[in-house]
């Protein structure tokens, strides 16, 4: 078997045609059937001139592609990011090095066409990513609350606020500044567009297993917008009463009186039984306010994993929450021009990575490196499983206090 990759538009008519072969290819490598009309917010968003397609001759058997994003980082900046995505490959030809060889191609794009510093992406299945040098640098809360254990009357209360429904598809005039102001904070978001916000409300009810369709409920005062949720609620019946599940597609508030307020709106829902929110950051403060803490559910998933295309600016474009000073001896088999001892330093004004020829002070993975790239996995946490080895002695507290973050990172949205 002999696997070529080639840009998806060498080989379709026009666009239209290349938009259906690379939805052919995913959806048969997920065994999904593609519902064309429903894919229109999907084509916006899509780059076609940087998707791939690997073929065993004349057949289509994998694909892949890449959205440009930037992504914020520690500091309030932000740092181009590659964000992979539409990854499969048919059942037929899988561990047989086709998604080596459609990575390889795109990682070769991604640092010397586009000169991104970072690649990133959410991974369908944990185990394969890292194999690629992709280290796990971000996570999300997935919370379920029973309405009769919801009371959360510890929580911040501000008489001043109120709640207004609108329609998803009008909601971005509202939502955006609101996720713009999370994102100076929090690391791991993307920036949206208009293309994307389209895409994020957008609500085919092939998706919606059996729910309504997407409400928005905003949160303000005088002001302006607080904060806002997106949910669809499916109705259940038991002995005659609602028993439904409220499903937050996304709850997002600039400050804890408006959380609260969103919380009590989605908890005191009537004919409900329970709130369903799958993707919060870890640091969500709803755990704080339950009042009975132990009724609820509470599950930490994977997020985002990143791959350092080119180290010196990854670093530049963060800075670290307190002086660091380190050299770090970096192994990376994936992409050679990551590996060797690079001198990590700087401050809360700004940092850098240079590489040296002085002792290591630590020892990992360019995987590790960058799951602590952002704060959202703890360095000494990493030693302790034995994935950070120390040569210099303190010298791994020092650099975990610099690395740390707070608030945790979040992305989003899964692309």
């Amino acid at each position: 078997m002999t696997i070529e990759v080639r840009p998806l538009l060498h080989d379709a008519p026009d666009e239209d045609a290349a938009f259906e072969l690379l939805v052919k290819v995913d959806h048969a490598s997920f065994a999904d059937d593609p519902e064309m009309d429903e894919l229109k917010t999907g084509r916006a968003v899509t780059e076609l001139d940087r998707a791939v397609i690997a073929w065993d001759g004349d057949e289509p058997v994998g694909c892949a592609s890449i959205y440009s994003f930037q992504m914020s980082v520690p500091g309030g900046g932000t740092v181009p990011c590659a964000g992979v995505t539409w990854v499969g490959v048919l059942p037929t030809h899988r561990r047989r090095g086709v998604m080596t060889a459609m990575l390889d191609h795109m990682h070769s794009s991604i640092r010397e066409v586009q000169h991104e510093p970072v690649a990133g992406l959410w991974a369908s299945q944990p185990p394969i990513y890292p194999r690629f040098g992709y280290g796990l640098a971000s996570r999300h809360l997935w919370v379920t609350i029973k309405r009769t254990h919801g009371s959360i009357s510890g929580a911040p209360l501000d008489e001043t606020l109120r709640t207004r429904l609108v329609a998803p598809q009008d909601d971005g005039p509202f939502t955006m500044p609101v996720y713009a102001q999370l994102m100076q904070h929090r690391p791991a978001m993307t920036a949206l567009t208009d293309t994307w916000q389209a895409r994020l409300v957008d609500d085919p009810k092939s998706e919606r297993e059996g729910a309504s369709s997407l409400r928005t409920v905003l949160v303000e005062d005088d002001n302006g917008v607080r904060g806002f949720a997106r949910y669809a609620f499916k109705h259940e019946w038991k002995e005659g009463y609602g028993d439904g599940v409220v499903r937050v597609i996304k709850l997002m508030a600039t400050d804890p009186a408006a959380e609260a307020a969103l919380w009590r709106y989605l908890i005191d829902f009537d004919l409900s039984g329970q709130v369903d929110v799958w993707n919060l950051p870890v640091d969500s403060p709803i755990s704080h306010w339950l009042d009975q803490p132990r009724h609820h559910r509470r599950q930490v998933g994977d997020a985002l994993y990143l791959k350092f295309m080119d180290l010196p600016r990854s670093f530049a474009a963060r800075t670290f929450s307190e002086a660091i000073d380190v050299v770090a001896d970096v192994n990376d088999e994936t992409a050679p021009w990551n590996a060797g001892r690079w001198r990590i330093e700087g401050d809360e004004s700004g940092a850098r990575c240079t590489p040296t020829k002085d002792p290591a002070d630590i020892e990992l993975s360019s995987a590790r490196l960058a799951s602590v790239f952002l704060g959202g996995t703890d360095l000494s946490e990493l030693a302790l499983a034995g994935l950070v080895a120390e040569h210099t002695k303190g010298a791994l507290r020092h650099a975990a206090k610099g690395l740390s973050h707070s608030p945790a990172p979040w992305s989003a949205f899964v692309f």
